[in-house]
């Protein structure tokens, strides 16, 4: 008679198999990594035990550690980071042969501080081709740290002349522009080199710097060029990949998963009990927590404010300088700091200032008035967090009534009830570089939307800016 497994039974065997491969050959399948990558996918029975026992403090001190896959060792190295064991962690990358252990040493060096290391790891790195773009970029912060802003803007315009892949480096690049000379430099770099035109996503980047530079015949330019090189790779519209891309927004998705985007949090509530700088959620990051009891899974990155009373740009400039898990990655108008985390996420920290009306704060092309507000603690999303003393009323001053319904296509540049004084010039060309952003995952009628509301609204200069990238786009579509 035929004996039937059910699926626990099956379950258990499987957790007994993987228990018996950690136990003789860790790297067999990929065992090992996948406990340090994934460690909550396996639980104390798949592993009869070693789950809660000190395991990265037994793989230091492993010999196993050098001799299996290389990307293990990195791994190891970044949840020690992140556990705070910083020392160990770059004792490990740099008896870890190869040039992704090297790059990982610079990177992580460049957020303890040691800058000469990464500056010099970064400078070799740039001779490689394999890592010709990602040490350029982290060259620049470098030099951005240490207040070299022409050396800084130089290193981003090389590396971005040598290759059209260069996103990370225009997004940089578009943090760190002071003016049309910036602008000007990179045109002349990038036609001295005239290696290769710029990607979509890439062009849409330098449109936002253009933003920031005032330069908008050459956004405009530049945008022309993209949509025509689009038009001329793609028959028709690109599909939307779903694993990139959300399907409700049409847009790419966050920049961080919801264990990434936890480590931030803990790592802000730190920095908020060691500073005594009362910083709070801001925006998506705030309505995320409050309405769906976790991060918005469409948000690029995460938005925290602290009051004008208890901290200058300068001081948060201090403070998340010398923090082992922040770098600076910019500032705006001495309105907000832009933050990126150890694990890739960036955060803006926005100054909220006191004015007759209330407080009020502000991003690159917009501000948003708030009434006056003191802090408060709560519990939001499952932790304890500063928050305005009435953050349902803050939030519907920002999102509108409806604020408890998600709408993935809402503009708070534009659409938020309490946004004032924006520079329509910026804020136009920012229009046509996220238009670009939708052409590129074919979802025009996310776009259509967008436009509609616009023009709904009698907001001209965005409505300007999508109706650009439109009529391009039906002028040399094929």
């Amino acid at each position: 008679m035929p004996v039937i497994e059910s699926k626990f039974v099956r379950k258990l065997i499987r957790r007994v198999q993987f228990a018996s491969i950690v136990a003789t050959n860790p790297w067999q399948g990929g065992a090992m990594y996948k406990l340090i990558k994934q460690p909550h996918a396996v639980d104390s029975v798949s592993l009869g035990g070693l789950a809660d026992s000190p395991l990265i403090d037994r793989l230091k001190s492993s010999q196993l550690i050098s001799t299996g896959n290389v990307l293990v060792p990195i791994r190891v190295a970044e949840n020690l980071y992140l556990k705070g064991c910083w020392d160990d962690a770059l004792a490990l990358l740099r008896k870890t042969p190869g040039r992704d252990a090297q790059m990982k040493d610079g990177w992580l060096s460049l957020f303890r501080g040691d800058i000469d290391r990464a500056k010099s790891i970064f400078s070799a790195a740039i001779d490689r081709q394999a890592t010709k773009i990602e040490a350029c970029r982290n060259l620049a912060l470098c030099y951005y740290i240490e207040g070299d802003l022409d050396r800084a803007v130089e290193t981003v315009t090389i590396g971005a002349a040598l290759s059209p892949k260069t996103s990370s480096l225009m997004t940089l690049f578009s943090r760190l522009v002071r003016g049309t000379h910036d602008i000007e430099r990179f045109l002349e770099e990038k036609m001295r080199i005239a290696r290769n035109g710029l990607t979509i996503g890439t062009s849409a980047q330098f449109i936002r710097a253009c933003g920031r530079a005032g330069a908008i015949e050459v956004g405009e330019r530049t945008a022309r060029d993209a949509v025509v090189n689009h038009c001329q790779k793609h028959a028709g519209a690109a599909p939307l990949n779903g694993a990139e891309y959300h399907i409700e927004t049409g847009l790419k998705k966050g920049a961080y998963s919801p264990g990434k985007g936890e480590k931030v949090l803990n790592h802000i509530a730190q920095v908020t009990q060691s500073s005594g700088v009362r910083f709070f959620p801001m925006g998506g990051t705030l309505l995320g927590l409050v309405r769906e009891g976790e991060l918005l899974s469409w948000d690029k990155d995460m938005d925290f404010g602290c009051l004008e009373e208890e901290a200058s740009l300068d001081d948060l400039w201090r403070i998340f300088t010398a923090n082992p898990y922040f770098l600076p990655m910019g500032t705006v108008e001495d309105r907000l700091i832009k933050l990126q985390h150890v694990t890739g996420i960036t955060v803006d920290i926005f100054v909220n200032f006191s004015d007759g009306e209330g407080r009020w704060h502000g991003g690159q092309f917009v501000r948003w008035r708030d009434r006056p507000f003191e802090l408060r603690t709560a519990n939001v999303g499952g932790r304890e967090f500063y928050v305005p003393d009435d953050p349902e009323a803050y939030l519907e001053a920002h999102y509108g009534k409806s604020w408890r319904q998600p709408d993935p296509h809402f503009d708070v540049f534009w659409e938020a009830p309490n946004v004032f004084a924006p520079n329509e010039k910026h804020r136009y060309l920012n229009t046509i570089a996220k238009a670009l952003q939708f052409l590129s995952t074919g979802a025009l009628d996310k776009m259509n939307i967008r436009l509609e509301r616009a023009r709904y609204a009698n907001v001209a200069d965005v409505a300007d800016g999508y109706t650009f990238v439109l009529d391009l786009y039906r002028a040399f579509a094929p």
